[in-house]
Order: C-alpha cells, then sequence, then structure tokens
C-alpha cells in the first residue's frame, strides 16, 4: 500500500467506525449524490439540447443506483455502484479512479480474452487447471459467455454504444478481490471438456504481467527499437504527470526528432496498445516530430475547433490552471487555449449562461510539398485507443502513406477535455469533461476501424512485425 493509500484508508477508517448504518451504504450513497451533483453543475451535457440523454440517466439511473448503494456491504459492491451510475452515461470520459488498489486477489489460474461472441478462448493457464491456451469457454455454472459479461462486466465497464468494446472486458471474469463477496465460478465447460475452477490466492504485482501478456498489450513506456527489420514506435499514453514522466516524455519527443531521418528510411509501427489518452498535444509534437509541424497544422487546421465549454466557478478555477500548468509544461499553443477558454466561461458566468463558446476560424495552410517516409507507416492499435489517442488517431490517419492496422480503437462522445476530484468518501476520484465539441469530425461514440484486421493469434511485438513484414 502505498502512502497515500495508507493516509486514505486512516481517513477512512474513523467513518467506517462510527457510522450509525451500514458504513458501507453510507459512502456509497454519499459518492452517488455527490456524482449527481457534480456533474447536474458541472457537465456540458446535462443543460445540452442535443443530447438528452445525459439528464436523462442523470436522474433516471439515480434511483436505482441508490438501491444498489444500500445495498452495498464491502469495497467490491461500492466500486460497482458507482461504477453502474457513471458508466450509464455511455461516455468514457465520465469515469470513477480508485484511490485505494484491491492489492490482493483470488483468480481461476486462467484468463480468457476476446474479440467477439464466438472466440472467448483462454489466452494464459497455469498447468493445473486442466486447461491450455487456445480451449474456448462455453459456460460456467449453466451460464454462457453473453450472460457472464451481462452479469459481471457489462454494467460496469462496458460503453454499449461501443458493441466491440463488450469482448475486450472478458478478462476480468476470472479474478476479483479475495474479500469481494461477488459469486464465484465453480464449474466451467469449455471445448475441450469440463473443469472444475481452483481459486488460488495472488497480488495485483503477480497478475497484472499475466493480464497484460494475455491482453497483447505492447511496451509500458516510451520506447524506440527495431523488430526483424520493422521499427516499433511504442506510445503506450499521452498521460504524462510527475516531473520525471514529463522529463521524459520530452526526451522522447527529441529522440524521434533526432532519429527521423533513420525512420524515414524504414519501415515504421507506431504502436499505440493501451493508451488510453492524456494530453493531445504531446500526440501532436511527436507527429511534429516525424513529419514535421507544417504536416500537422495543414491537417488540423481543416477541423473545426467549435465547442462550448461548461460555465460554472469550479470549470473556471479548472481551467486557470489548465493555461498555467501547460505553459509550464512548455505548451504555449494549449496554453493560450485554455485560458481563452477561461475568458469564455468567465463571461458566460457574468451573463448566466450555461456555456462559453470558443472556436478557432479556419487558416488556410499549404500541403507540404512532399511525405518524408519513403515507405508505407502502419498505426497499430487496439480497442483501448481513446480520448487523446483518438485526436492522435485523428491526424495521423491523414498523413500520406499510413496505414491503420490491428483492431478498432475505442471511441469517445463529443465530451471531451476532463477534469477530475475526489468524491466525499475518499475513495475514488470522479474525472469528467470540461466541453463539447459542435462539429467534431469525428461522431458522437465513433470509433476507427484499421484497413488491414490483424489475422489472429498471440499479439507480441514481435508478431506485430513478422506480419507487418508481410504486408510489405
Amino acid at each position: 500500500m502505498t502512502c497515500r493509500n495508507i493516509v486514505a484508508f486512516l481517513c477512512l477508517a474513523p467513518v467506517l467506525a462510527h457510522a450509525d448504518t451500514n458504513p458501507w451504504a453510507t459512502l456509497t450513497r454519499g459518492d452517488i449524490v455527490a456524482i449527481r451533483d457534480t456533474l447536474r453543475d458541472n457537465h456540458p451535457g446535462p443543460p445540452d439540447p442535443s443530447n438528452p440523454h445525459y439528464r436523462d440517466w442523470l436522474e433516471r439511473g439515480l434511483p436505482e443506483a441508490l438501491l444498489r448503494a444500500d445495498a452495498a456491504t464491502s469495497y467490491g459492491d461500492y466500486l460497482r455502484t458507482v461504477q453502474f451510475y457513471t458508466n450509464g452515461f455511455a461516455d468514457g470520459h465520465i469515469l470513477v479512479s480508485p484511490v485505494l488498489t484491491q492489492r490482493l486477489l483470488t483468480w481461476s489460474g486462467f484468463i480468457v480474452t476476446a474479440h467477439s461472441a464466438a472466440d472467448a478462448i483462454v489466452a494464459l493457464a497455469e498447468p493445473d487447471t486442466g486447461l491450455k491456451v487456445g480451449d474456448r469457454l462455453i459456460s460456467c455454472d449453466g451460464k454462457d459467455f453473453g450472460q457472464l459479461l451481462a452479469e459481471r462486466t457489462d454494467p460496469y465497464v462496458w460503453n454499449a454504444e461501443i458493441p466491440h468494446a463488450r469482448y475486450a472486458q472478458a478478462y476480468r471474469l476470472f479474478y476479483q478481490g479475495r474479500g469481494d463477496p461477488q459469486p464465484r465460478a465453480d464449474d466451467c465447460r469449455f471445448s475441450s471438456g469440463p473443469v472444475h475452477l481452483k481459486w488460488r490466492n495472488t497480488n495485483m504485482d503477480e497478475l497484472q504481467p499475466r493480464l497484460d501478456r494475455a491482453r497483447g498489450l505492447g511496451a509500458k513506456t516510451l520506447t524506440i527499437r527495431e523488430v526483424q527489420g520493422i521499427w516499433l514506435v511504442s506510445i503506450p499514453t499521452f498521460n504524462f504527470q510527475s516531473n520525471d514522466a514529463l522529463a521524459k516524455a520530452r526526451a522522447f519527443v527529441y529522440e524521434l526528432k533526432a532519429r527521423a531521418p533513420e525512420l524515414h528510411r524504414g519501415t515504421v509501427v507506431l504502436d499505440v496498445r493501451g493508451n488510453g489518452g492524456g494530453d493531445s498535444s504531446w500526440g501532436d509534437d511527436m507527429l511534429a516530430a516525424l513529419w514535421s509541424r507544417s504536416w500537422v497544422d495543414y491537417i488540423e487546421n481543416q477541423f473545426d475547433e467549435t465547442v462550448d465549454w461548461r460555465a460554472s466557478p469550479r470549470n473556471l478555477t479548472v481551467l486557470e490552471s489548465k493555461a498555467t500548468d501547460t505553459r509550464a509544461e512548455g505548451h504555449d499553443d494549449a496554453a493560450d487555449y485554455y485560458a481563452k477558454a477561461a475568458a469564455a466561461v468567465g463571461a458566460a458566468l457574468a451573463k448566466g449562461e450555461p456555456y462559453g463558446r470558443t472556436g478557432e476560424s479556419r487558416r488556410d495552410h499549404p500541403r507540404p510539398a512532399s511525405n518524408p517516409f519513403l515507405r508505407r507507416t502502419y498505426f497499430f492499435t487496439d480497442v483501448g485507443c481513446a480520448s487523446a489517442c483518438l485526436d492522435f488517431a485523428d491526424v495521423l490517419q491523414r498523413l500520406p502513406g499510413v496505414v491503420h492496422i490491428g483492431f478498432p480503437t475505442y471511441a469517445d462522445t463529443n465530451y471531451i477535455d476532463n477534469t477530475a476530484q475526489l468524491l466525499p468518501s475518499g475513495l475514488t476520484y470522479l474525472s469528467y469533461s470540461l466541453k463539447v465539441y459542435r462539429h467534431r469530425a469525428r461522431r458522437n461514440n465513433e470509433w476507427y476501424e484499421p484497413q488491414v484486421p490483424w489475422p489472429g493469434g498471440e499479439v507480441t511485438d514481435e508478431t506485430i512485425a513478422a506480419w507487418v513484414r508481410t504486408l510489405r
């Protein structure tokens, strides 16, 4: 447990000890109401006439969320309840992030992954499970794969507006916190025959590498390396918060620029497996280092950047902080952008209006004369590509010679540019958007389909490189 987690637990303990009623129910109800109030007062969705779902679910989802809260008797129940309420908005930018990590886990000894309803297969198995990689899951305790997802993942982590994202949650089915009262499967049927599950204790440090390998995730850090004659540029995140992370991101941009002439002569795969977003300015910087700032400006100035920022005192404070922070990171364009947004929100508040509008008028940027890459460049995605990763894809897919390969991406709504606040329990942060795009190139909850889909099999750096060699 980290120091921050210890502090959070110590702060929480008196609340649990002195609650007059079921403490988990009390904490969960308080956070559900706080989520409703925060989104009502600060999110751009509730007052938006173009999307009544936000306003509808804000109130319609509340009674069931509170009923679930009243039945909560554990941390697992708490998490599922707040996730149920936030997941109902069908918006990947409305989410809760736990402060505490459930480090002590129990698992079945195997991991199942899937890309469709028909291919739920064992991706990793311990020797004593009686299973081997490739065995197909049929059912557990009389429930088929779809029913298992409907009970254990659909209400909490699946955006139903993105159908293919449902099956990406299969890896969650066979592990949970040791103290979680959620029922566990006992007997399952696979294509190889029946199996009685042997649950065993583990912890997150032991299980996470197995989950990452089973899911086909790539590098954890920004890297450039040559694999079988293919340059693999791994970009697993655009979220750089600490001073150390920011320094490494800057160094990576400099490395891209320095090695660009070498990369221009080779076959390059820009690999964003597991990239859930962050600050899109970093994506722009990386693309500018590889192509040029002229190419990035040429493409981005074709986008309509008209946005409405939800006007609230809290959002005004957030935008002013974002302007200061991004300028300190060296992103002056982003800092100017947030400063304009803060001015627009301040003016809207003074008038009592729900939104402050900003938008860059389109400027004519000449198309650069040539593509610096001498060969095709490949863009490998999985369903984890979301938020700023999709902004990265918006530009990258329009650069010359780029071929999108791999798996369909995730999707986001027209509500974006997030901030976060700690909920009253101290157990989770609520993250929500500040603005809504009015004329974005991508539609609400629209994802990108690869031009060349993954052919199947284990996803590793080596298998990606071998496959790309055949595409040449």
